[in-house]
């Protein structure tokens, strides 16, 4: 005869399942008909059909609570809605510089800008995890933009095809739109003109 603790560490076991493998706990936890009421775990019930129109009017508050939830744990609503008005520009689409900005993307920035003039080359696919083989010869900045946007759809995303400084050559105040500036492997002379 099977006692209650065996039964409670079911439950714990059943609470402490990830979300994909509820399917297949579920067949085995939860009472059924025509067994025995020998284990009486918690179901999980649908919502009634009159809460659904209460859902619907709260779902893109609630899905961006669901979406960013441990970021809204750790820095609050204020930090995530600074982090969402947040404009970062990223010099140079290389390894170390889509590492970081991907580390951004992820909690919701605003948007982003790659500057980059440079096409992915042989030596991109050994440490940069976000170009591909097929991705030789096309714009690193391109590519870099296009997968990190995968990485969050709701991250707006852009890229200039240009070395930096061709793009303060013509336009001098480019910059100044952004909240933060990443400049990762830039040659001196260009930090020197990105700094003045």
């Amino acid at each position: 005869m099977k006692t209650w603790g065996h039964f409670f560490h079911r439950y714990i076991r059943y609470l402490l399942t990830p979300v994909w493998a509820w399917p297949v706990i579920k067949k085995r936890l939860i009472y059924c008909a025509e067994a025995p009421p020998r284990c009486l775990a918690p179901t999980r019930s649908l919502p009634s059909l009159s809460s659904l129109g209460a859902m619907s009017t709260e779902s893109a508050q609630s899905a961006k609570q669901k979406r960013y939830d441990r970021q809204l744990r750790l820095w609050g609503e204020h930090g995530q809605a600074a982090m969402e008005a947040c404009n970062v520009c990223l010099l140079n689409g290389s390894a170390t510089g889509a590492e970081t900005l991907k580390n951004l993307v992820l909690p919701g920035i605003g948007s982003f800008t790659i500057v980059d003039g440079a096409c992915v080359s042989a030596v991109d696919l050994g440490n940069n995890f976000f170009v591909e083989h097929k991705h030789i010869g096309n714009s690193r900045a391109a590519v870099v933009t296009q997968l990190l946007q995968e990485l969050n759809e709701h991250v707006q995303g852009s890229y200039v095809t240009e070395d930096i400084a061709q793009v303060l050559d013509s336009r001098p105040d480019f910059l100044n739109s952004f909240s933060m500036v990443i400049a990762t492997q830039t040659p001196l002379k260009e930090l020197r003109q990105v700094g003045g």
